[in-house]
């Protein structure tokens, strides 16, 4: 990134109206209106027929169900403990609408 779209970069991010993120494919910097990302992620999870409220967190019950198919895999030598300390690395999706 040049000096000056670095410097641009750094004020931008001083106003609570602009968003700034990566985009979710490029590695591209992306600028969005704060107000318009905030309609968009209710607009998403407004719709019932895509996304339901739960109840309880999953995430603990996932990754301990995840983490007993990784130790079965390098049990039975079917993946490495250097790719079995990757898998466990991964962290869970994320929503975020696309500009």
């Amino acid at each position: 990134m040049a000096k000056k779209e670095h410097i641009a970069l750094q004020q931008l991010k001083k106003d609570p109206s602009i968003m700034i993120t990566t985009a979710d494919k490029g590695n591209i910097t992306t600028v969005l209106d704060q107000e318009w990302y905030d309609n968009m992620i209710n607009k998403m999870l407004d719709d019932e027929a895509t996304y339901k409220r739960l109840k309880t967190n999953p995430n603990a019950s996932t990754t301990k169900d995840v983490n007993k198919c990784i130790n079965n895999l390098l049990e039975s030598n079917k993946i490495t403990k250097e790719a079995s300390f990757r898998r466990r690395a991964m962290a869970p999706g994320h929503l975020l609408p696309v500009p």
